[in-house]
């Protein structure tokens, strides 16, 4: 997952949590679109993944969110069927904590809520040089080539 094209350089790094490299390859894979197109919820990841890494231009809010409330650190990469939960250990570095598709989040009342918890949970206990996330709400600070429509 993740491969560039030649001319492609990686300018932004993703990392995964063993939990979520576990999904990555226990239960992703046997997810089918719930939007019914032809491009799996695993196609879906690797495009995101390779987007990212690629360090091209990406949509706040669209593909990359924080998650409130704000002050936690945590933000998720998104696709039509999939979001990617974690951090910015520093700019453009993002640490992958979960995976969740869309519709469990829309089907499950405060899984969101729980997701933010269980990431920041995750994060406190691994042994990280201090301090462990950048704190920053304002997208420029944790990645570069970002705009959003509203500015």
């Amino acid at each position: 997952m993740g491969d560039l094209a030649p001319h492609e350089l990686e300018c932004r790094e993703i990392y995964g949590v063993p939990r979520f490299i576990k999904w990555l390859d226990n239960e992703l894979r046997d997810l089918g679109s719930t939007w019914n197109i032809e491009v799996s919820p695993l196609e879906q990841v690797a495009a995101c993944i390779d987007e990212f890494v690629s360090g091209g231009w990406l949509e706040m809010n669209k593909r990359v969110r924080q998650i409130t409330p704000v002050g936690e650190g945590v933000w998720e990469l998104k696709t039509a069927d999939i979001r990617i939960f974690g951090w910015f250990a520093r700019r453009d570095c993002f640490i992958a904590a979960l995976g969740i598709p869309k519709q469990t989040l829309v089907d499950v009342r405060g899984l969101y809520d729980a997701a933010l918890r269980q990431v920041v949970m995750i994060r406190n206990r691994l042994e990280l040089d201090e301090p462990k996330f950048l704190a920053s709400t304002e997208s420029h600070d944790v990645l570069s080539n970002c705009y959003s429509e509203d500015t």
